[in-house]
């Protein structure tokens, strides 16, 4: 039972930790969200899963908060794909200082083609094979960004399936599955309440060399279809209002929704317009 505690202890530290730095580099105020989640208390178990659930989270909305995937202007209409969404999440990752370490950690899966399935199976497991080197060396789990497709019994576990990797499936155990019940029910029912919700996953995974990657930790982001926050049914509903009504808008985590009057034709502009991406990706029909 010591040997198990110190274990869990040592796992959490070295979560908070890798986490926590990943965070510095992806939030406008990042030191501040470190330091938040390096004061994590040593936890065990069940309490483990959810202190680094909630280091995923801050992670993972910053993240999309650097990537300016908060952000929507009708220009955007029809071009944001998951290609695109990938693209800015990569660069984001990127931009920081510790960006090579990053980079090595973070896994997006690219966008999945029939025809180019072993190629990019090569390429996947290539990544991994990279990235099981500094884990071994490091102590530090990957970490998944992707959209949930769906999840499902297997025979001794349960298994997550993950949109545009078809051919290879994340092991869940039974604990995470119970805990990912318990906890996550909002963001599982908003999920199954509405199929203009989508659910992003957010996961620290270790790939072995033999079996199936398996899932540590985890945390879900609810999105649009333009892969917007949303927090509830509320929420989505007035997205998409302001999404047909051609609105520019920016998602923020403390206040939801905030809009910006478009301009009209020929009124000047204001002197500090609103910085948004350069979006042009072409629709992609071809799907996982």
């Amino acid at each position: 039972m010591g040997l198990f505690s110190s274990a869990c202890r040592t796992r959490a530290f070295v979560m908070r930790r890798s986490v926590a730095r990943m965070a510095r580099q992806t939030l406008p105020d990042g030191p501040e969200v470190a330091r938040t989640a390096l004061a994590v208390p040593q936890v065990e178990g069940i309490d483990l899963i959810g202190a680094e659930s909630r280091l995923l989270r801050n992670f993972v909305t910053s993240l999309w908060h650097r990537a300016e995937l908060t952000r929507w202007q009708p220009g955007f209409e029809g071009r944001r794909s998951w290609a695109t969404v990938r693209r800015h999440l990569l660069a984001a990752a990127a931009a920081g200082h510790a960006a090579v370490v990053t980079r090595k950690r973070l896994y997006i899966p690219e966008v999945f083609r029939t025809n180019d399935r072993e190629s990019i199976r090569d390429r996947r497991l290539a990544s991994w094979n990279q990235a099981r080197e500094s884990v071994d060396r490091e102590g530090r789990p990957l970490i998944l960004i992707g959209e949930l497709k769906r999840v499902v019994p297997a025979r001794r576990y349960f298994e997550a399936i993950i949109k545009h990797i078809p051919d290879q499936a994340f092991q869940i155990d039974d604990k995470l599955y119970r805990w990912m019940s318990d906890n996550l029910s909002d963001e599982l029912e908003l999920w199954g309440a509405s199929a203009d919700v989508l659910l992003v996953v957010a996961a620290s995974f270790s790939a072995r060399a033999t079996g199936r990657p398996r899932i540590e930790s985890l945390t879900l982001l609810p999105v649009s279809l333009q892969w917007l926050p949303v927090r509830d049914l509320e929420d989505l509903l007035r997205t998409q209002q302001l999404v047909r009504e051609r609105r520019t808008f920016v998602v923020t985590s403390k206040d939801g929704v905030q809009v910006r009057r478009t301009p009209k034709c020929g009124s000047p502009r204001p002197k500090r317009a609103l910085r948004t991406l350069q979006e042009t990706t072409p629709r992609l029909t071809t799907s996982a």
